[in-house]
């Protein structure tokens, strides 16, 4: 939230890096994937030999271009308040059941948290990356 309020409108178009995606881009993303692990959260606790689809990041982010920062930015919060609210309601059963992904292999709840807040926490780093100010070449 806090890395969220110091950017301007220019600052959400401006890549992390050379060559990589845009603040606004991250945003996107990680608003998606939020909504995309609560999925798999509720699913893996509610349905008996629930599978999860595989999705590609990149095919995702094909069409969403209209999209501006602070919507995905109030997106993720609200998805990721309504996914801590999931799981805050999980019992130690729930946080057991085996949830099949295709590429992984057997997977439980905790590691999809796991996932999940890692997935966060890389993406923060990249926009903190961004707002920090720069060293100076000629000191």
């Amino acid at each position: 939230r806090d890395a969220a309020a110091l950017l301007s409108s220019a600052s959400w178009n401006q890549p992390w890096a050379p060559n990589k995606w845009t603040l606004r881009e991250i945003m996107v993303l990680v608003a998606q994937w939020e909504v995309i692990f609560g999925y798999r959260l509720a699913g893996g606790v509610t349905t008996p030999g629930f599978a999860i689809q595989p999705a590609d990041q990149d095919k995702l982010m094909t069409r969403t271009a209209q999209i501006d920062g602070p919507t995905a930015f109030a997106a993720f919060e609200g998805a990721r308040r309504m996914n801590i609210g999931l799981i805050q309601g999980f019992t130690t059963a729930d946080r057991d059941v085996t949830i099949m992904h295709p590429e992984y292999g057997a997977l439980t709840p905790n590691d999809l948290i796991t996932q999940m807040a890692g997935h966060g926490i890389h993406h923060l780093k990249q926009i903190r990356a961004t707002l920090a100010p720069k060293a100076d070449a000629t000191l």
